[in-house]
């Protein structure tokens, strides 16, 4: 999808709704959601905007690490809440318990993604890369 510029088109289309910390955190939450809606794959849904935003996160000069607690928050954790995801059907095949029964006991689950949003609207734990610092290629 990247050699062919499929990411890149899509990018180009979000980028515009991403001019604030806060706004571009909830466009990489819900994009990480749709992917779990859409593909049913718990990496898709970590590897497709991890790679789409990461520019954006550079460009606003925000560390790395803020891009991976979005991407966990909006992809892994949403996953075992979506019925024919991978992540559910292994709770069900382990539990047998549907993701319908548990979806409203799994509070962490629904949770953290409005909490990431409320605090990266806040400006709260996130954390910027200091002028003089480059975050090295291994870290990112």
């Amino acid at each position: 999808m990247d050699r062919t510029g499929m990411l890149h088109s899509i990018d180009l289309k979000l980028s515009r709704f991403v001019g604030t910390i806060g706004n571009l955190t909830v466009t990489v939450l819900f994009t990480s959601i749709l992917i779990t809606i859409f593909s049913a794959n718990q990496y898709l849904e970590v590897i497709l905007p991890g790679q789409m935003y990461e520019e954006n996160y550079c460009d606003q000069k925000l560390k790395l690490k803020n891009l991976t607690c979005t991407l966990e928050a909006g992809g892994t954790l949403t996953s075992p809440l979506i019925p024919w995801n991978s992540s559910a059907v292994f709770v069900y095949s382990a539990l047998g318990v549907s993701a319908g029964a548990y979806a409203p006991y799994a509070i962490f689950c629904w949770l953290t993604p409005i909490v990431v949003a409320i605090f990266a609207y806040a400006n709260l734990s996130m954390e910027r890369v200091a002028p003089r610092e480059t975050e090295p290629k291994d870290q990112q």
